[in-house]
């Protein structure tokens, strides 16, 4: 693998990292306007705080795998952005998932 391509692998999957990170802290602080309306539309007002920190679990267990792959490619070993982005992807889902039932009643409800 070159080092452009490597560079390039850091740094998009780094910076996706760290934007969904980002994303992550605001929505565990209770800025629920970062996530669309018909997620959040039967959580009450009790729990909104609540049901913020969970769905930021999920969304720092993608930017982790995130970050991690990207070291992983830094370190010569690009196949651990694939096995990290698996692992993080289900891992988030799972919790957004527990999230969406626990406080909207569903994805969509």
């Amino acid at each position: 693998m070159g080092m452009i391509n490597v560079y390039f692998g850091v740094m998009v999957s780094g910076s996706v990292g760290v934007v969904i990170g980002i994303m992550g802290f605001f929505i565990g602080r209770g800025n629920l306007g970062l996530i669309h309306d018909y997620h959040t539309r039967n959580v009450k007002e009790c729990d909104r705080l609540a049901y913020g920190k969970l769905f930021a679990k999920g969304l720092f267990a993608v930017a982790g795998s995130n970050l991690l792959g990207a070291l992983g490619i830094y370190l010569g070993f690009p196949w651990i952005l694939g096995v990290m982005l698996a692992t993080g992807g289900i891992l988030g889902l799972y919790i957004i998932n527990k999230a969406q039932k626990r406080y909207n009643g569903g994805w969509f409800s």
